[in-house]
């Protein structure tokens, strides 16, 4: 009997451990399975860091939003005043004209009276009088030097602007590898677009 009510007693005992150990491990389970604060603080954290990083990503947005809006802005303005630049050359180049064809009159006139004093003093057998010397347009310094700037100058007809390239050697020699923005140097998008690259 004491063999017996030894082996129940340990079969109890057993059971007991057993039961222990399943609630133990329950219980384990359920500790793993609830955030510490530790854990909670590293997820608030990560939230926290992504929203920080949304809004700045939302405000840099804003900004460049902003600026293309000026860039429009600003296109249309400079549009109106090529517009504007080219009737006041317009006006200019039809001054330059009239000038140039009040020049070239007035020597002809002085052509004409020259002539008309030449055969008077044939005719009428008269000395001739002195005259002024008139310098032809062609030599006058002044007058080559408006021509030369009013001809000089260049239209300009298109403008691309190159996007600038990081290169690199490889084994293929120097290649490039990405755009480093360079040609935006001195405008207000670089440092917004260097804020975004970082």
């Amino acid at each position: 009997m004491g063999r017996g009510h030894g082996s129940q007693e340990g079969r109890d005992m057993i059971g007991e451990a057993e039961e222990s150990l399943e609630q133990k491990r329950a219980r384990l389970r359920q500790v793993m399975a609830t955030p510490n604060e530790r854990e909670l603080a590293a997820r608030e954290l990560m939230d926290v860091e992504t929203q920080i990083a949304a809004k700045a990503q939302a405000a840099l947005t804003a900004e460049a939003e902003a600026r293309l809006l000026n860039i429009r802005k600003a296109v249309g303005s400079l549009d109106d005043q090529l517009s504007q630049d080219g009737n006041r050359l317009l006006v200019a180049a039809r001054a330059y004209q009239q000038a140039l064809a009040t020049l070239n009159q007035r020597y002809d006139d002085v052509a004409l009276l020259r002539h008309e004093l030449a055969t008077l003093c044939e005719v009428f057998e008269i000395t001739p009088p002195v005259l002024a010397v008139c310098t032809p347009p062609a030599q006058r310094p002044t007058v080559v030097e408006a021509v030369t700037t009013a001809h000089g100058g260049d239209v300009t007809e298109t403008r691309t602007i190159q996007p600038a390239q990081v290169w690199e050697m490889t084994d293929r020699g120097s290649v490039p590898t990405s755009r480093s923005y360079e040609e935006l140097r001195d405008t207000p998008s670089y440092a917004l677009i260097k804020r975004r690259r970082s």
